[in-house]
C-alpha cells in the first residue's frame, strides 16, 4: 500500500528512537554552503536488503532527477554509487531498509560522513524516494517556510505527536527562500492528510480555495530551480515534463482550475454547466456541453466578482485570453489586473465593457490582450462588474501563456 496516496506522510528527518530533547533542529542547509555535495554529486551505496525491482526503482528515481536538473551545460546533479573510483568517498549515503517501519533520511543535505536513508515497502515509489533525496540534497520541505502562513494552515492538533516538529516553519534566519513563490506543486510539499491522527480531519489546509497539493508524481518547475540555484548550475526548466507553459488553463471542468475565488470581493463567480433560472449561458463555450463561471447580475448589481491565480506566474510577457457571454440587459464590465509581488501593489492590464446590444446573437466572444512585459513574479485577477439588475455576464476557456497572443 502506498502511504502517500493515503496522505500519510512518510518523510522523518531523524532516528524516531531518541526522544524529542535529543533531536538534532531542522535546519535549512541553503545557508550552509558546507552542506552541498562536493562536484555536485552524490555518492550512495544500496544495501544488499534491497531488492533488485527495488533498486530499480530508486535508481531510476535518480535518473530522473538528474535528468530534470540538467542544463544544456550538462548534468547539474549526479548520483554515483561507491564503487570503482569512488569505492573510498567517505561522504556518501547508505539507502537500506527502515527496521522500525519508517521512511526517512538522516540530515538535511550533506552531514559528512556515512549518512542513512530509509526506505520500506511501502514508500518503495518514485515521489517518495524523489522527496527524499531532494531533501538529502539540500531542499527543505515546501510546507515548512517562514512565510507558509500566507498560503496553509498546519492543524498541529490533528498531528500525531512523534510528527510535529516535521510540520514546524523553518527559522526565517535559517532560510534563503531563493526568491521563489511558495510551491503548492513541489514534490516535497506533505499532503492534506500527512500524520492525521483522525483520518478523517486534515493536518495541512490552504488559505486559497481550490489548490491542489502534496498529490505531486515528479518534480515541479520550481523544484529544478531550487536545486540548480542551490548547486549554481545555470538555469534550464526544458527538460522537466511539468514545465508551465500555460500559467493559467482553464476549462471549468475541473472546478476552477488554477484559479480561485477572491474571498475579499462582492459576490461570486457561480460554475455551472446550464442556465439557473433564466440566468446563463445554455452552454459552454468549449464542447457545448461543459461548464464556464456565470456572475449573475440579478441582487448583485454595481458589485464586482473577482477570480485570481491560484499560484504566481514568473516574469515575462504574457498573453491573456479567454471568452464571455453577455446574458440579458446586462451591462458588464470585464477587468485583468495583476498584482506585483515585489512592489505590493496592483495594475489594470486590460478592461471592456460591453452589452447585449453590442452581441446581438448572445454568443460567446473572445477577450485577449497582451501584456508587453511583467518585471517580478505576479497573479492575475479577473474582475467582472455587472451594472444592470436583470442578467450577468459568463467567462470560459481562460488561458495566460507565456509569448505574443496568437
Amino acid at each position: 500500500m502506498h502511504l502517500t496516496s493515503l496522505g500519510l506522510c512518510v518523510l522523518v528527518y531523524t532516528f524516531l528512537h531518541v526522544d524529542a530533547a535529543s533531536r538534532p533542529q531542522l535546519r535549512n542547509v541553503i545557508n550552509d554552503k558546507n552542506k552541498l555535495w562536493e562536484r555536485e554529486m552524490m555518492v550512495y551505496q544500496i544495501s544488499s536488503l534491497i531488492d533488485d525491482s527495488q533498486k530499480s526503482v530508486i535508481e531510476g528515481s535518480m535518473r530522473e532527477i538528474e535528468h530534470d536538473v540538467g542544463t544544456d551545460n550538462g548534468n547539474c546533479i549526479t548520483f554515483q554509487k561507491k564503487e570503482g573510483a569512488f569505492r573510498d568517498r567517505t561522504d556518501y549515503v547508505f539507502i537500506t531498509l527502515a527496521s522500525d517501519g519508517w521512511c526517512r533520511t538522516d540530515h538535511i543535505g550533506m552531514a559528512g560522513g556515512r549518512q542513512k536513508l530509509y526506505l520500506n515497502n511501502d514508500c518503495m515509489f518514485k515521489r517518495d524516494i524523489m522527496s527524499l533525496l531532494l531533501v538529502t540534497l539540500g531542499l527543505y520541505h515546501e510546507h515548512q517556510r517562514p512565510d507558509r502562513d500566507q498560503y496553509i494552515q498546519v492543524h498541529l492538533d490533528n498531528v500525531q505527536d512523534i510528527a510535529r516538529t516535521l510540520f514546524g516553519k523553518v527559522p526565517a534566519g535559517d532560510t534563503d527562500l531563493l526568491s521563489f513563490p511558495y510551491d503548492f506543486d513541489s514534490i516535497t510539499h506533505f499532503s492534506p492528510y500527512a500524520y492525521a491522527k483522525d483520518p478523517h480531519h486534515p493536518t495541512i489546509t490552504t488559505t486559497i480555495s481550490a489548490v491542489p497539493f502534496g498529490n505531486k508524481r515528479m518534480l515541479s518547475y520550481h523544484d529544478v530551480l531550487k536545486v540548480q540555484t542551490l548547486y549554481i548550475c545555470g538555469k534550464d526548466t526544458s527538460h522537466i515534463i511539468n514545465s508551465p507553459a500555460l500559467a493559467v488553463n482553464c476549462d471549468f471542468e475541473s472546478f476552477l482550475c488554477n484559479l480561485a475565488d477572491d474571498y475579499q470581493d462582492d459576490f461570486k463567480w457561480i460554475r455551472q454547466s446550464s442556465p439557473l433560472g433564466q440566468n446563463g449561458p445554455t452552454a459552454d463555450h468549449s464542447s457545448g456541453s461543459g461548464f464556464y463561471l456565470f456572475a449573475n447580475g440579478t441582487g448583485h448589481h454595481n458589485r464586482t466578482a473577482r477570480l485570481l491565480s491560484a499560484r504566481e506566474i514568473p516574469p515575462g510577457e504574457y498573453c491573456i485570453s479567454m471568452h464571455y457571454y453577455i446574458v440579458g440587459n446586462a451591462t458588464a464590465t470585464l477587468t485583468v489586473r495583476s498584482y506585483d509581488y515585489v512592489d505590493d501593489t496592483e495594475k489594470t492590464l486590460s478592461s471592456r465593457t460591453t452589452n447585449q446590444g453590442s452581441n446581438v446573437d448572445g454568443g460567446w466572444y473572445q477577450y485577449r490582450t497582451f501584456i508587453s512585459k511583467m518585471d517580478h513574479k505576479w497573479r492575475i485577477y479577473i474582475e467582472g462588474y455587472i451594472t444592470n439588475e436583470v442578467g450577468g455576464v459568463a467567462i470560459d476557456d481562460v488561458q495566460v501563456y507565456p509569448g505574443v497572443c496568437s
